[in-house]
């Protein structure tokens, strides 16, 4: 039986996320017989034509080891062996994975530094024993998604409260999605994909009662899901009109999912592939040059959490009289890293689902008009102030909105030769992108711009 695409790039995404509970849950049936005996229960015919299939069986063997289930990892660790995995790396693995479950419970008893040694020594074995240059990113990356698996979380961080839905819920009898205006519009983006110009245009609707959390960049984030101070505007009796936004980019693919419930709509933007890659390495040319940044009184904080055009072109001249020569190979790796979470990005959130609306980057005024105006007459309304800044706004719009049209083309002189230069590769790591997109979740955002 030929693998299924689709089906090894979700294990794959699962492993990289540390996603155990969805590992295990891979219990597919098995009509091969391999030349040793018949194995029931385990995806080797999904895994056979795979060529990291010897990896693959071992995620999922270590999957079923994290939750108790031995009888079904005994099998799925003898195919991965019987594959080509050596009994070294495989004893690590299950090593691995059982640092993990212990990571979770420094956590739970608030032992942060033991957590985070746990979280280093799970690093190191799965680095054939040796500490990665890398083991501080690696360790911080495990402890984040061990606190994503946490049922109830010691630091209350990249959670979904139960209480605070039902509590949400209960604040808003007769709540209509279509009609009333939510008190917390949750954005998921790739970089780059048109928040600004929804805070912009929001805080101009809403004035006072329009608040924007910048989530890991904004002090005292309550990192929650959903926002912690969602239901305030109600607690506090100050009506309607009131709105919260939250953005998060789910770097790490921890975020959890969970339907939006009364009081709560999702955004989900996405934008051309070509033009993600682009913007998103001339953003992380900033954070490669955050040190002389820094030390010319340029913080990468002040730039993401202000983005003040002034300092931004503070940031553009310092980089550009001293710009360091990108090292050979590293656009390459990049691209590889990047493209594969544009994929799983896709895959995770990119799916239909209650109050919640997929929208293109060059869509986004015409999203906005119709999400405001098709609740100006609900509950409370939005009021004559509103209806005025709603008619500005679409005026605006139609003179300033204009997506940026050249995707190798920065504001930064040498990122712009680097893209210029290697604009092939980018269209070759796109037209690959295009390939493995199984789901044809970024069909409609090819080469919009």
């Amino acid at each position: 039986m030929t693998a299924d695409p689709g089906h090894l790039d979700l294990i794959r995404a699962a492993l990289a996320r540390g996603d155990w509970t969805s590992l295990a849950e891979w219990h597919l049936p098995d009509a091969m017989a391999t030349a040793q005996e018949a194995r029931p229960d385990i995806p080797a015919a999904l895994l056979q034509d795979a060529p990291d299939r010897a990896q693959l069986a071992l995620a999922l063997a270590v999957a079923q080891a994290r939750h108790g289930a031995l009888d079904k990892a005994r099998p799925l660790l003898r195919l991965a062996i019987d594959w080509g995995c050596p009994r070294k790396q495989a004893a690590a693995a299950l090593s691995s994975g059982a640092l993990d479950a212990l990571t979770e419970a420094a956590l739970l008893a608030q032992d942060e530094s033991g957590a985070r040694r746990l979280a280093r020594r799970a690093a190191a074995l799965l680095a054939d024993g040796t500490m990665p240059a890398d083991a501080e990113r690696l360790a911080a990356e495990a402890l984040g998604r061990a606190r994503q698996r946490l049922p109830h979380p010691a630091t209350g961080r990249h959670s979904v409260s139960a209480p605070h839905l039902a509590r949400l819920t209960e604040s808003l009898p007769g709540w209509q999605a279509g009609r009333d205006m939510p008190l917390l519009l949750e954005t998921k983006s790739l970089p780059r994909s048109g928040l600004h110009f929804l805070e912009s245009r929001l805080s101009r609707v809403f004035g006072p009662g329009f608040r924007f959390c910048e989530w890991y960049n904004e002090p005292g984030c309550c990192r929650g899901f959903p926002c912690r101070l969602t239901p305030l505007p109600q607690e506090q009796g100050t009506g309607w009109p009131g709105l919260r936004m939250v953005k998060s980019h789910d770097f790490d693919l921890t975020d959890p999912i969970y339907t939006p419930g009364p009081g709560i709509h999702r955004l989900i933007m996405l934008r051309d592939p070509l033009m993600i890659l682009t913007s998103w390495w001339a953003l992380d040319e900033l954070q490669r040059h955050g040190d002389i940044l820094k030390a010319h009184d340029v913080p990468l904080t002040q730039i993401y959490f202000r983005h003040d055009p002034a300092l931004l072109a503070r940031a553009y001249r310092v980089i550009e009289s001293r710009f360091r020569p990108v090292a050979p190979g590293a656009l390459e790796a990049w691209l590889d890293r990047r493209s594969r979470f544009v994929l799983d990005f896709a895959r995770k959130w990119c799916v239909p689902a209650p109050q919640t609306d997929i929208v293109g980057y060059d869509d986004l005024p015409a999203w906005l008009s119709g999400f405001l105006r098709a609740r100006r007459d609900g509950q409370g309304g939005l009021g004559a102030e509103a209806e005025a800044a709603i008619a500005a706004i679409e005026a605006a719009t139609a003179q300033d909105f204009r997506p940026r049209s050249d995707p190798f083309r920065s504001r930064i002189r040498q990122v712009s030769d680097t893209l210029s230069e290697r604009q092939n590769l980018f269209l070759a790591t796109c037209e690959r992108l295009r390939e493995a997109d199984q789901t044809g979740v970024l069909a409609p955002f090819w080469h919009q711009t």
